[in-house]
């Protein structure tokens, strides 16, 4: 039998004859034989528990993924040394072969611990196998993945109908995509307001070195803010995910009293300072919106943005919301992306998309604290100066001119918070949608 790889295999799920069993079957012993003998240490077997003839699908591929990684960190975790390996992927079912130097029966401790984990770790089936060619027996019995009463008594008498048991098995699969995406998601979140905050120097703008045009507040606030959102952007990603069906004025309407509740929280954090008003409300419609649009590319995750809070009409960058965020589209990722392209330290590439934002957005926090006539003079100075940056007319260090416009800013009690919004939508979008393509490829 071939290797056949993940991407050589039918893109609709077949069923495993028993021919495509025993092929497999001989292709897991050769390898392990294979695995013995160049090393000479013992081979960890990782495999799924799949009931049914369908093994491979988008679920359990998926599974297998995150069980591979598991495998591999723990690993690490107990320095143990991975010598070599081998995928086997075919349509009876997913196979990953490692040598590792490590004594057999920590090894076998490791795996056990792995498959009890949680409930996904339930699914897995980790076999070692001795320098002597023998497999370690596990020692306690595993439990019915369905009722929890010893398994071998359940599969000898096949208590259990197999539509059942796949049942049982995609439902833990699924519950645990949707705990993975909330986490990923809400972590991303928070990670992006921090990171906007310590981006240094920023004109008007709390920052490591200042505090720009605020007296209330200091980077600690933003900090001690941003560390408490966490469980109001996982919940915002989960509502996105569980609303799907409803229409979006109405899963919009749920949002709003998420968001209510944050404000709380956060003020309960800060004592009584605003710090993140506005992003509550960007990044929580972006968290919903990745969890309801289940597809995190640029393009449709922002129109599911803009669907959610089409309601909600408002100028400024709430306005922007329920455009789709444009700005974040066209302004600030190409700036930020742009920037990493040529080199620039991360702090250089949110400099300078938090320069192309205050050139391009009506930040309604400028106008509120200058008034038009100065709001539209800031922006067109921002602009005149990307245009000397680009030209090669400006040849000073972005940090150097950014510090010059806080100190421009602070005399004039400027603050563009809502850029500073948009920078960490920025910041949000360009994180998730990196690592969804680097999912993809692997």
């Amino acid at each position: 039998m071939s290797n056949i790889t993940e991407k050589t295999l039918p893109d609709t799920p077949r069923e495993a004859t028993l021919t495509d069993v025993l092929e497999a079957r001989e292709k897991r012993v050769s390898c392990q034989q294979r695995l013995l003998e160049r090393f000479r240490k013992p081979v960890v077997c990782f495999t799924l528990n799949i009931a049914g003839p369908v093994k491979v699908d988008e679920a359990t591929r998926y599974a297998f993924r995150v069980g591979r990684e598991r495998l591999t960190e723990g690993l690490k975790t107990m320095g143990f040394d991975l010598l070599g390996s081998e995928t086997l992927v075919s349509v009876a079912g997913q196979e990953y072969l490692a040598a590792v130097s490590a004594p057999a029966e920590a090894l076998k401790r490791l795996c056990v611990s792995l498959e009890e984990l949680d409930q996904l770790g339930r699914l897995f089936d980790l076999d070692v196998i001795g320098t002597d060619g023998q497999k370690l027996e596990r020692g306690a019995e595993r439990s019915c993945l369905v009722c929890g009463k010893p398994g071998r008594g359940c599969a000898s008498r096949r208590v259990h109908p197999v539509d059942e048991i796949r049942a049982v098995t995609q439902g833990i699969i699924r519950a645990h995509q949707t705990r993975e995406q909330t986490r990923r998601v809400a972590t991303a979140a928070v990670q992006s307001l921090l990171d906007e905050v310590c981006v240094t120097p920023k004109p008007g703008l709390v920052d490591r070195e200042n505090n720009g045009s605020h007296r209330d507040m200091d980077i600690f606030t933003f900090m001690a803010s941003a560390s408490a959102l966490y469980p109001y952007f996982e919940a915002c990603c989960l509502a996105g995910l569980r609303d799907r069906a409803l229409d979006a004025a109405t899963a919009f309407r749920r949002l709003q009293s998420l968001g209510i509740e944050a404000e709380r929280v956060m003020r309960q954090a800060t004592h009584s300072v605003n710090t993140h008003k506005g992003a509550i409300f960007t990044l929580g419609v972006l968290c919903a919106a990745a969890g309801r649009a289940g597809d995190t590319r640029v393009e449709p995750w922002l129109h599911c943005c803009a669907e959610l809070a089409a309601s909600y009409r408002s100028s400024g960058v709430r306005g922007e919301v329920a455009d789709g965020l444009p700005s974040v589209a066209a302004c600030g990722l190409p700036a930020l992306r742009a920037a990493r392209e040529k080199g620039c330290t991360f702090n250089d590439q949110c400099l300078a998309a938090l320069l192309a934002l205050i050139a391009h957005v009506e930040d309604t926090n400028m106008v509120s604290r200058g008034g038009s006539l100065v709001a539209r003079r800031a922006r067109a100075e921002a602009q005149a100066l990307i245009d000397a940056l680009g030209s090669g007319a400006e040849t000073r260090p972005l940090p150097m001119l950014m510090e010059a416009m806080n100190r421009d800013y602070v005399a004039l009690n400027l603050s563009p918070g809502g850029c500073a919004d948009l920078l960490a939508a920025t910041l949000l979008v360009d994180r998730i949608t990196q690592s969804s393509s680097e999912t993809m490829e692997e």
